[in-house]
C-alpha cells in the first residue's frame, strides 16, 4: 500500500544525519523506536553550538556548529541537535529527540522522543510528542500532536479499511516533507499527513490526509443582535 511507504512522506532521508533510523524498516512510525540505538550510541556531550548562558542541558548531548540555543531552554539528554538549528527561548527538548539542521523549535514549545527532519520548523508554544516531522514541515503556533488516546490503548495508523498496529500506547503523528499545520491545530494519536500537504488552522486533524492536499475546516459564526439577547451588565456605566 503506497501511503504507507517511506517514499510516500519523505523524500530526502538519505541527505540527512538521520538516515540510520529509517533504514531497512517498513513503515515510517517504525523509526521513532529505531533511533534509539541507530542515533543515541554517542558516549559523550559534544556542544559546538552557542548556548544561551540560562539554559540547562542535562545528560548527553550533541549540539552542532552553528545552533543557537536560547534563553531558559531545558534540554535533556540524549538529544541530538544539527547544524544551524535555532531553539528559541523556555523551550523544552525531552530525551531521545532527534532534531536535524537549520530547523527551528519556537518559544515555550516541546518536543518529546521525536525526529524532525532538516528544515523542519515548529512556532511557539507547541507539543511535538512521539512523531516524525518531514523535510521542510512546519507546525503553525499552538499545534498539539497528540501522543496518547484518551483510553490509553494501543495507537494505530488506518488507511482506508486497513488498520496498521504501533505496539505501543504512546504515538503522535506523521507529518510528511513540506507539509503544514495552521495556528491552533490538534492533531489526533495515529495521523498520518502526506507530504505537500496543508491543514488550515483550528482544524482537528485525524485518520489520514493524502498527499498534496488541503484539509479545510469550515466553521459557521452567527452574531445574534441585540434585541435577539439580554446581557448581564457589568459595570455601572452600562458597558458589557
Amino acid at each position: 500500500m503506497e501511503e504507507v511507504t517511506l517514499e510516500y512522506y519523505f523524500e530526502k532521508i538519505a541527505e540527512t544525519n538521520f538516515a540510520a533510523a529509517f533504514d531497512g524498516i517498513t513503515y515510517p512510525w517504525e523509526a521513532l523506536r529505531r533511533k534509539d540505538d541507530r542515533l543515541f550510541q554517542f558516549q559523550r556531550s559534544d556542544i559546538q553550538g552557542t548556548v544561551h548562558p540560562t539554559a540547562v542541558i542535562s545528560g548527553l548531548v550533541t549540539i552542532a556548529r552553528g545552533a543557537v540555543i536560547g534563553p531558559y531552554t531545558v534540554i535533556e539528554g540524549p538529544v541530538m541537535i544539527g547544524e544551524n538549528t535555532v531553539v528559541r527561548s523556555h523551550a523544552l527538548i525531552r530525551p531521545f529527540s532527534a532534531i536535524g539542521r537549520n530547523c527551528v523549535v519556537g518559544h515555550s514549545s516541546e518536543v518529546k522522543n521525536s525526529i524532525l527532519l532538516d528544515e523542519a520548523k515548529v512556532a511557539s508554544l507547541c507539543f511535538v510528542g512521539d512523531s516524525i516531522l518531514g523535510f521542510g514541515a512546519r507546525l503553525g503556533s499552538l499545534t498539539v500532536t497528540e501522543n496518547r488516546r484518551f483510553d490509553q490503548k494501543e495507537v494505530t495508523f488506518k488507511v482506508g479499511e486497513t488498520v496498521f498496529q504501533t505496539g505501543t500506547d504512546k504515538m503522535g503523528c506523521i507529518i510528511g516533507d513540506y507539509a503544514r499545520t495552521g495556528g491552533g491545530c490538534l492533531v489526533a494519536p495515529g495521523t498520518l499527513i502526506g507530504k505537500y500537504s496543508w491543514v488550515y488552522s483550528d482544524t482537528n486533524v485525524f485518520g489520514f490526509v493524502p498527499k498534496e492536499s488541503l484539509m479545510k475546516h469550515r466553521q459557521q459564526t452567527e452574531i445574534v443582535p441585540k434585541d435577539r439577547v439580554v446581557l448581564s451588565r457589568t459595570d455601572r456605566s452600562g458597558s458589557v
